[in-house]
């Protein structure tokens, strides 16, 4: 059996959910590493554009490595809290602008990476191991 890595770049240029939901990642099983982000530093109107698309970019369950750069809007999707993620092993989000919430994945093999950068340059150091068996 042979893994997969996809890296999507430049999601600010995605016009709505439909183009994303075309990737179809949920039916890649062989899917092991998902890196997305979005490149753009232009000023940002929240219009839940950006949350739309990456809900439509939920991938397989089968999936270990997840990363997220760039993402500009308030809140997250939500696959991300639900049984989607359970194999991964590792997530790093990064450059989060305007996200107020907080990531938690619970299963034990999992170590989150976050790195928040808001708009007022203030930066946000998290990183947690969790250890339950």
């Amino acid at each position: 059996m042979y893994y997969s890595t996809i890296e999507i770049t430049h999601l600010e240029r995605v016009k709505n959910d439909k183009d994303a939901k075309e990737s179809n990642l949920s039916a890649k099983g062989n899917l092991h590493t998902l890196s997305m982000s979005w490149d753009d530093d232009e000023p940002h109107k929240y219009d839940s554009k950006e949350v739309k698309v990456l809900e439509s970019l939920k991938p397989h369950s089968n999936l270990a490595f997840l990363k997220i750069y760039g993402f500009r809007e308030i809140s997250l999707p939500v696959w991300m809290n639900h049984s989607v993620l359970t194999n991964v092993v590792d997530i790093e989000i990064a450059d989060f602008k305007n996200c107020s919430c907080t990531y938690t994945h619970t299963h034990a093999r999992t170590r989150t990476h976050t790195h928040t950068h808001t708009h007022t340059h203030t930066h946000t150091h998290t990183h947690t191991l969790n250890s339950q068996s």
